[in-house]
């Protein structure tokens, strides 16, 4: 499968999955069936494929795609904390 170069489309599909992410957590406290949360993850690893290595999820992430500095790390940290801020709100208020 081809790979995405541009930076808008990686940040795009990013954005998606952080949203299929929480809808599937919430649909899974709401008591849907675990079959349908189950199928939006394999949605949001279909989604990864296309992504360049360099680009990946995780801290082994060479390139940054939100923040314009030159560590991937912090970038990591910072939307792990943002992630898990907002499943623990959703889940407060849900």
């Amino acid at each position: 499968m081809k790979k995405i170069n541009d930076i808008k489309s990686i940040r795009l599909i990013k954005i998606v999955q952080i949203i299929l992410f929480l809808l599937g957590n919430v649909l899974l406290s709401k008591g849907f069936s675990s079959y349908f949360s189950y199928g939006i993850l394999i949605v949001i690893l279909l989604l990864a494929i296309p992504i360049p290595k360099q680009y990946k999820w995780g801290f082994t992430a060479e390139k940054t795609t939100f923040l314009r500095n030159n560590n991937a790390v912090i970038e990591t940290a910072i939307s792990l904390i943002i992630i898990i801020s907002l499943a623990i709100l959703i889940g407060i208020f849900i």
